[in-house]
This record gives structure tokens, sequence and C-alpha cells, in this order.
């Protein structure tokens, strides 16, 4: 009997930074090297940010997020199963595979299970924070959105900067909403509702900026009605 790899908690962004060692023999794995681990299997929970399908051909694809990097999971044929039913803003913990072409690391999906609760996330992080200390977050840029053009139908040139526009006004918002958290909150957080009248933003914009937050694992819900930062 095949026993099968570990498969290790990381961080995404380790998915990317590690080299990607390819193996000679035909019962051997491929592997991404993480400090001292060979890393051929990962655990992950993560929330999806895109999503792209291509039911002629049998090809599906999700981004997901960790809130340390991106990574894209693909899957063909029976495989897209796995990933089908999927949609943006699902936090979803996956078993898979991190394999390359075309110099991208991707992951290859073995098992993905739906997320109900976003303490998941949290506790995910301060696993990965205890274990490999806090990821070097990638400042974002337009070209993080780069797909090839083969997930997209907008010219470049038009996608790229309206991404690049949408992100930076996010980023404003977000970082004014986390300095508002620290700024008021104490030991026990701070409440929801202090934080719609405080903000000097639309109440729905900031419902959408707390929610993503909550998603990425950046703040948590210590008491319903909380908010409290992730330290």
């Amino acid at each position: 009997m095949v026993q099968r790899n570990t498969a290790y908690k990381v961080w995404v962004s380790s998915l990317h930074s590690g080299a990607y060692v390819k193996q000679e023999g035909q019962w051997e794995s491929n592997y991404v090297k993480i400090n001292e681990l060979e890393v051929s299997r990962v655990n992950i929970i993560a929330t999806v940010v895109q999503k792209y399908e291509n039911s002629d051909t049998g090809y599906y694809s999700v981004t997901i997020d960790d809130g340390s990097d991106t990574i894209r999971v693909k899957a063909w044929g029976e495989d897209s199963k796995l990933i089908s039913g999927l949609n943006v803003g699902d936090m979803i913990k996956i078993i898979a595979k991190p394999k390359e072409y075309n110099n991208e690391v991707y992951l290859t999906p073995e098992i993905v299970k739906l997320v109900d609760d976003q303490n998941w996330l949290v506790v995910r992080k301060l696993e990965l924070i205890k274990a490999y200390g806090k990821p070097t977050k990638k400042e974002f840029l337009a070209s993080d959105y780069n797909q090839k053009q083969e997930e997209t139908s907008i010219p470049e040139e038009e996608n790229l900067l309206v991404v690049k526009e949408e992100k930076l006004e996010n980023t404003d918002k977000r970082q004014a909403i986390l300095k508002l958290i620290e700024k008021l909150g104490d030991d026990n957080g701070i409440e929801e509702e202090r934080i719609l009248i405080e903000a000097n933003y639309a109440e729905g914009e900031v419902k959408e900026v707390l929610q993503d937050l909550l998603k990425e694992g950046e703040i948590y819900e210590p008491k319903p009605g909380r908010i409290k930062l992730l330290q």
C-alpha cells in the first residue's frame, strides 16, 4: 500500500517563494522546498477570489487567497467537480498538490470542503504564525492579475488599469478602518455599530470592508457584534 505524503499547512506565499523541485524518478513526487520541508501536498484554508470555467474543454480554475498571497487551483475532467461548484467569496479547506507550468506554481485539488465558520481562518493564521512567523505580504500591483489573457476578454491595458484603481481605493478604506479598530478597540474589541458610526464611509462600504477583513483573517469576532484585530 502506497503511503500518501503529509499535507503540510503552509502560507500560500511560501509556495511562491520556495524552490520548486522536479524529481526524476517515476514514483518520486515533485515538491516545493519550504525551510527544511519538502512539500508535495498542502492543507490550506483560503477564500475564493476569482473563478474561471470552460465547459467545452472541461477546464476549471479558481484563485484563492489566504491573506498572504493568491494561487490558482486548476482542474480538468472528473477532478473539475471538486471546484466547479465554488463561488467567489466561498471559504474553503483544500488538500492539494503543488504543480508548476510556465513558471507558475498552482494547485491540483484532491479534497475541497466549504468552511462555514470564518474563525477557522483566524485559527489557521495563528497556527502558521506560530510555525513560520508572519508572512511577508506582497505589495499588490495590477500585474498580479496577469492571467495570460486566457481568462478574460477585457483588453490587457484596460483590465490592469481598472484593477489598480479599484485596489488602491479599497486599500485606503481598509487601512482607515483597521486603524479605527486599533485606536478605539480595547481587550474585548469594538462594537461593529461604533465602527459604522465613526468610519468616514457609507455604511454599505464599511460592512463590505469588514466582511473582506473577516474572510482574510485580519479581524475576528470574539463575541457576536464585536470586532477585534488579529494580533
